[in-house]
């Protein structure tokens, strides 16, 4: 079954178009990843917080896809943009609700 993942990044406001230009050729590389069904970006109106919502085959290619940006250093990247810190939450659907 899928899972969807939402992130908020809460991104220094003096950076956001910087950290947005970025996100394109990210994302190439995101929709590409193993397991990767959908990615949708949001950038909530009042704040510079950008807030994504991801469906993934399984926790496990998610995972899988957190280690391999924490280990090829985009993560690090990415965190100098941050202004607070990023919140990460999975969640299963229940269609039968």
């Amino acid at each position: 079954m899928s899972v969807t993942v939402t992130a908020d990044f809460p991104i220094k406001a003096d950076r956001l178009e910087e950290f947005l230009g970025m996100m394109p050729a990210a994302l190439i590389e995101t929709r590409a990843f193993k397991g990767c069904e959908s990615i949708r970006v949001h950038v909530e109106q009042n704040t510079s917080t950008l807030f994504m919502v991801n469906t993934w085959a399984s926790r496990a290619d998610t995972e899988a896809y957190i280690k391999w940006r924490t280990d090829t250093g985009f993560m690090d990247k990415i965190g100098a943009f941050f202004s607070g810190e990023p919140l990460i939450r999975f969640f299963d659907e229940h269609t039968e609700i």
